[in-house]
């Protein structure tokens, strides 16, 4: 079962504008999420709430709102449960970029570890800091 604060690689969707045309479409890309929604959710549907995470890259945060740049959370090996797994990067977790997807979707992934405690509860104050 997916468990509250899991990392997996899954297609995250994304547009992207047809060439010679005002179109765009949608696309995916395999990327790192957190799973948010909690464990209850996750085994009584067939969905799971993600978020975005990406490599650290000081423009991709200078470049936010300042409401949104409050909200991303850096983070490294230092942040996952120990023996869960590892970061290939210093990565932000984007608490802004939520999304439902498929559970076998997930599972079709790579586990790459578990965010500690402390830094979870982090990311869901954050989360609910936008509501």
């Amino acid at each position: 079962m997916l468990k509250q604060g899991e990392i997996w690689t899954a297609p995250f969707p994304y547009y992207e504008l047809q060439n010679n045309s005002q179109k765009f479409v949608l696309k995916d890309k395999i990327r790192p999420v957190i799973i948010v929604s909690e464990n209850k959710f996750n085994s009584d549907n067939l969905d799971v709430i993600v978020c975005q995470v990406s490599r650290h890259k000081d423009y991709r945060i200078l470049s936010l709102r300042p409401e949104l740049k409050k909200r991303v959370i850096i983070i490294s090996n230092s942040n996952l449960v120990p023996g869960t797994g590892r970061l290939r990067n210093i990565s932000i977790i984007k608490p802004f970029k939520l999304f439902t997807i498929p559970k076998d979707l997930v599972l079709n992934g790579k586990l790459i570890g578990k965010l500690d405690q402390p830094t979870l509860q982090q990311l869901l104050s954050n989360i609910r800091g936008l509501f």
